[in-house]
């Protein structure tokens, strides 16, 4: 419900303990009852730590007035505060023009980054999500966020949604804003003069009886949104991605029904949970994270201390997902988007590729996701270029916490052969590129936006390929 400095993970930053009872204790905590753990109080160093990740989303009127107003408070930490709460919790679209005035009055009280105080210094992520779709952070909040850590773009990827018109669209808008307190800053000795926001998307698609994600990076897209919106494949494509949401969301409402008569103790109804969702696509997996929010205690006395794991280790079988959704594009359905708006695609966590086909004792998927769009190109029904390459610098594959060490050792050594020898066998295609990842959807289900352990060596010449490959 208040901030951190990195939303995406739920780290906490302390604040002083005076303002933060006045300020967030009186006020903010009137909109409910925060979750377990929310405030860590320090009685050594008197201050408070407030975890983002536990509280509530901000929605009563009468706090988010009282938050606009603290916008001009004469006080600097109150000011801060208030900023950064409206940016990152005040979450419904109506508040668009809020979020991004908070924003505007926030960057001059964030530090400037640098190479030697920002984690993610002079980096790209290329795989990062917003509450537009299955996220928790807003795009104003994510691309305060990625400014913070020092990156110098990001692109958001939400699933199966394309971008909506930039003038619409939060985080262009954002960026926007972001470009011009960096203009105004920047110094001749800093390296960072642009912040770049790349159009992208997340499609699933269904290859060899496996799930697989394809990112799709079109260049120009918000210069060229009048013209894209006209292109009947992309119409088509749009199309059948509703009926996928719509798909999901039915299936969403059976999932939901199905627990409530299991389990009564925890029985919810379709408007109640809809009250509770912050994020503007659902799915099954949504379920899941609701009733844990909701009735934390059931699931204590399940023995389920997070919401991963009420779907990993205490959702019965039967209720699991599968792969019988009618409306997701199929390779041939991306080469056709890849060949009428000359988009660039990357194959997204394959590591993800690899647990399910050990899971179902098979392989070669990844070999023959590429060779088919890798044939695309020898037919000439796509661009030689069309294939950017890969994600391997992930956050999810080397984040100790979420894999087994060895275990990442292991398929990041068998993700970089996979590439070298499958998409750059021909010799034709070394300027492919190992693609730097978070997929950070603002909660710990996944990495921080720029969270990486290592990535590429040369960032300036990493960058420069990835900009003259997308054509910026």
């Amino acid at each position: 419900m208040i901030f951190n400095k990195v939303i995406a993970v739920g780290r906490v930053e302390s604040v002083d303990s005076k303002i933060a009872t006045s300020f967030i204790l009186n006020e903010i905590a009137k909109v409910g009852a925060p979750r377990r753990d929310s405030f860590h109080f320090d009685q050594v160093n008197n201050t408070i730590s407030i975890d983002v990740a536990n509280l509530v989303s901000i929605r009563n009127k009468a706090v988010i007035d009282f938050l606009s107003n603290q916008l001009t408070s004469p006080n600097l930490d109150e000011r801060r505060i208030a900023a950064y709460t409206i940016v990152t919790e005040v979450i419904e679209r109506k508040y668009v023009d809020l979020r991004l005035k908070a924003f505007k009055a926030l960057l001059p009280l964030i530090p400037f980054p640098t190479f030697d105080t920002s984690n993610s210094y002079g980096q790209l992520d290329m795989h990062t999500h917003t509450l537009e779709s299955d996220g928790y952070v807003t795009p104003t909040g994510l691309i305060r966020e990625a400014f913070e850590e020092g990156l110098f773009g990001i692109a958001i990827t939400n699933h199966n949604i394309f971008p909506d018109d930039p003038k619409v669209n939060e985080a262009y808008r954002a960026a926007q804003i972001l470009n011009e307190f960096i203009k105004s800053r920047s110094t001749d000795k800093s390296d960072f003069k642009r912040f770049e926001l790349i159009a992208g998307i997340e499609l699933d698609n269904e290859h060899n009886g496996t799930t697989v994600h394809t990112l799709l990076y079109i260049p120009q897209y918000f210069e060229r949104y009048s013209e894209l919106m006209k292109n009947p494949v992309m119409r088509d494509a749009m199309k059948k991605l509703q009926r996928l949401d719509d798909e999901r969301v039915e299936s969403s409402k059976k999932l939901l029904a199905a627990i409530s008569q299991k389990y009564p103790q925890i029985a919810m109804t379709w408007e109640t949970f809809l009250t509770k969702v912050r994020c503007d696509q659902i799915s099954r997996a949504t379920v899941p994270d609701v009733l844990y929010e909701t009735f934390p205690q059931f699931f204590e006395k399940e023995g389920i201390t997070e919401p991963r794991n009420v779907w990993k280790n205490w959702l019965p079988k039967d209720m699991r997902p599968t792969l019988e959704y009618k409306n997701r594009l199929s390779l041939d359905d991306v080469a056709k988007l890849i060949a009428a708006t000359g988009a660039k695609f990357a194959m997204a966590h394959p590591e993800e590729v690899f647990a399910m086909e050990k899971k179902d004792k098979k392989s070669g998927t990844i070999e023959t996701y590429f060779s088919y769009l890798i044939e695309k190109i020898e037919k000439k029904e796509i661009l030689e270029d069309s294939i950017l390459g890969i994600a391997f610098y992930s956050a999810k594959l080397q984040n100790p916490l979420e894999r087994n060490t060895i275990r990442n050792m292991f398929w990041a050594l068998r993700q970089k052969h996979l590439f070298l020898r499958k998409v750059r066998e021909d010799g034709r295609r070394n300027d492919m590129h190992l693609l730097t990842e978070s997929d950070s959807h603002g909660k710990m289900l996944t990495g921080y936006v720029g969270g990486r352990t290592d990535g590429p060596v040369n960032l300036t010449v990493y960058r420069e390929d990835l900009y003259a490959a997308l054509g910026i």
